[in-house]
């Protein structure tokens, strides 16, 4: 008979992600206070827009046209076709 609250198999795929999330997180830390950015990031979105703006893009009066484009991946029928766009100026 089985027992109430014991899945032995969803259980072993939950510590994986969890660990993998875990590390995942850990480097991406690691990586952004090692490179110097911690200091840029963490103080706000105002000084986020540096690390755009102080990179030589060109502008035109002052503004800078940036466009983001996001893809639907593996799983649509277009995998690399342009489902968002956003244009940020």
């Amino acid at each position: 008979m089985r027992q109430l609250g014991t899945d032995r198999k969803k259980s072993p795929n939950i510590f994986k992600i969890l660990t993998f999330t875990i590390l995942l997180t850990a480097l991406t830390f690691a990586a952004i206070k090692i490179t110097g950015l911690d200091k840029i990031i963490f103080k706000g979105p105002k000084t986020v827009v540096q690390l755009i703006t102080d990179t030589g893009l060109k502008s035109d009066n002052g503004r800078t046209n940036i466009l983001l484009l996001g893809i639907g991946g593996q799983g649509h029928e277009g995998p690399d076709l342009s489902d968002t766009m956003i244009l940020a100026s």
